[in-house]
């Protein structure tokens, strides 16, 4: 199955940790207080917010993609709305040279889920017959803020987690990484999200 490709990382976390400290109970007074698994809790929320996105086909946080393409059409949808905004739009010619779009040969729509790209009627290059995908389109999916519900929903997923990890994570150790946490995170989260305050 093909995934877009991310070329910028998210810089925000889908659920910040002091936010995920406190849902989880982890914390009294001082948001400080308890550090010592900080680094867990946050591969854990990396781990659910990646299989979120993955299971429900979103991007939650502004993340740069790339989608490539077989060949140019007149309206190019985008995987993992919403869309926030086209970077580039980039093809590989006839004669195998890489060549950049113009902005005024095409029109970008986001207020629809996926966003796309709209081509002039008249735009119709000659691409690269020997290149899979000669056409790659790079793009800001996401948010800058992530719906309360989600983010309590993630939370919930990581809490579960954490109440069982002295079983599910014997044996990783600190050296646990986020791949592995996904595998777990994968058997949480079925079923139409819920908000359900954890704990």
């Amino acid at each position: 199955m093909r995934i877009p490709v991310v070329h910028v990382p998210p810089t925000t976390s889908a659920v910040p940790l002091q936010y995920l400290k406190r849902h989880l109970r982890l914390v009294v007074s001082d948001d400080d207080e308890f550090t010592e698994e900080d680094a867990l809790l946050e591969k854990m929320a990396m781990a659910a917010t990646q299989e979120y996105e993955d299971t429900y086909k979103v991007t939650l946080v502004k993340t740069g993609l790339q989608w490539d393409f077989e060949r140019f059409q007149r309206k190019m949808e985008l995987p993992r709305p919403p869309l926030f905004e086209v970077e580039e739009i980039a093809y590989i010619d006839s004669h195998g040279a890489a060549q950049t779009v113009g902005p005024d040969n095409y029109r970008v729509v986001t207020a629809t889920a996926p966003g796309y790209v709209l081509f002039n009627t008249d735009f119709s290059p000659d691409l690269d017959p020997s290149h899979p995908y000669p056409v790659s389109v790079k793009y800001t999916a996401g948010s800058d803020t992530v719906d309360e519900s989600i983010q309590i929903y993630i939370a919930n997923i990581v809490g579960t987690l954490y109440n069982i990890r002295e079983s599910v994570l014997v044996g990783y150790g600190a050296g646990i990484s986020v791949h592995d946490l996904r595998k777990n995170m994968a058997g949480l989260i079925k079923g139409k999200p819920k908000a359900l305050r954890f704990g």
